[in-house]
């Protein structure tokens, strides 16, 4: 979605607001991480080892509200949101792999790829949906929404089918049926 985040602002709101896409950008392609680590979070609990994971946000806190106040006069919004990313995102890619391979006697670099594999495959992925907007000069709020609607649930399907583990496929095959029947038809 963060491909296509400027044109949807336009046509959802206008152009005007167009300056809005820069800390959206900046914000939202932290997600990713976020959502990697999620799994990883669970394990800090699991091992009882949650007081890293809190000792770390509090240190992420503290480093955000350092950072978006020193950048805040020189750069507004745009300076908030780097100061947001920043620190969340050495956290989070540096930090808590390091943490999670320590505890879980996980390598390093096989962790790594796991976790930035499947965001290149998005961001490859999403550079389509960009593509087919900019293509047939898409302008109308609903069309770019049918479009990236479509094309989140298209990214979803390949990730499940080339990137999940065969555990989590046959989960997500019984779990959402009709997404079992599509994907066991072209089997």
């Amino acid at each position: 979605m963060l491909l296509i985040a400027e044109p949807l602002i336009i046509v959802w709101v206008g152009a005007e607001y167009s300056a809005a896409f820069i800390p959206l950008a900046i914000l939202a392609a932290t997600t990713p991480l976020g959502i990697g680590q999620n799994s990883a979070i669970q394990v800090f609990y699991a091992m009882s080892k949650h007081r890293y994971y809190a000792y770390l946000n509090i240190t992420e806190a503290a480093f955000n509200l350092a950072i978006s106040l020193l950048l805040v006069k020189e750069y507004g919004i745009v300076g908030v949101a780097l100061g947001t990313a920043i620190p969340f995102v050495i956290s989070k890619l540096i930090f808590v792999p390091h943490l999670i391979c320590k505890f879980t006697e996980i390598p390093l670099k096989e962790y790594m790829f796991n976790l930035v594999k499947p965001i290149i495959l998005i961001l490859f992925l999403e550079s389509g949906c960009l593509g087919l907007i900019s293509y047939f000069k898409l302008d109308n709020f609903w069309q770019v929404f049918a479009l990236a609607s479509f094309w989140q649930i298209l990214i979803g399907i390949i990730l499940l089918k080339f990137i999940a583990s065969k555990d989590d496929y046959a989960y997500a095959m019984d779990t959402v049926p009709i997404i079992g029947k599509i994907l066991r038809r072209q089997e």
